[in-house]
């Protein structure tokens, strides 16, 4: 089944029987186009702690690389989540962007978590169970998106 993408960035559609949208929604909505720019830093964040700490693991020069990229892509996953939010205000609901919202804003609240501990706990940044959250995490990041690329290009955005 092909489903046709959104075209620019998530669009505001209202029919005209609909009311427009107030100046503070038009607003909130503005700021959340900035939804695809941040999105990027913890999509590459996140991952790239796990790398390193994964190629890093015994050695301790890796620490401060590992704990930097887990705080950072924790201090922007719910600044990402929250634009998200915003970026679909006004949109007509959609079990993708349904998904893909839930998903964002539960990938924000682990980030946020995952920062937290590792600015707390820095000799903790490649531990066991800091690697096992880092790939849940990385493994969330690629699920959610393939639906955030769904909704910008369609479901089959990845056919071969």
């Amino acid at each position: 089944m092909h489903q046709e993408p959104m075209h620019g960035a998530m669009e505001m559609e209202h029919s005209a029987d609909e009311p427009p949208l107030t100046f503070t929604d038009r607003l909130l909505s503005w700021i959340g186009r900035l939804h695809p720019i941040i999105v990027h830093f913890p999509l590459a964040f996140f991952p790239a702690a796990l790398f390193t700490a994964t190629i890093g693991r015994r050695r301790a020069s890796f620490a401060t690389p590992v704990q930097f990229l887990v705080v950072a892509g924790g201090a922007l996953a719910p600044l990402s989540a929250l634009l998200g939010w915003l970026d679909a205000i006004g949109m007509d609901p959609d079990p993708l962007l349904t998904v893909h919202r839930w998903l964002g804003t539960m990938i924000g609240a682990l980030g946020a978590a995952l920062a937290v501990w590792a600015w707390r706990k820095p000799d903790q940044d490649r531990s066991g169970l800091m690697m096992a959250a880092l790939t849940v995490l990385t493994a969330a990041i690629v699920v959610q998106g393939w639906f955030g690329g769904a909704l910008v290009h369609g479901v089959d955005h990845m056919n071969w």
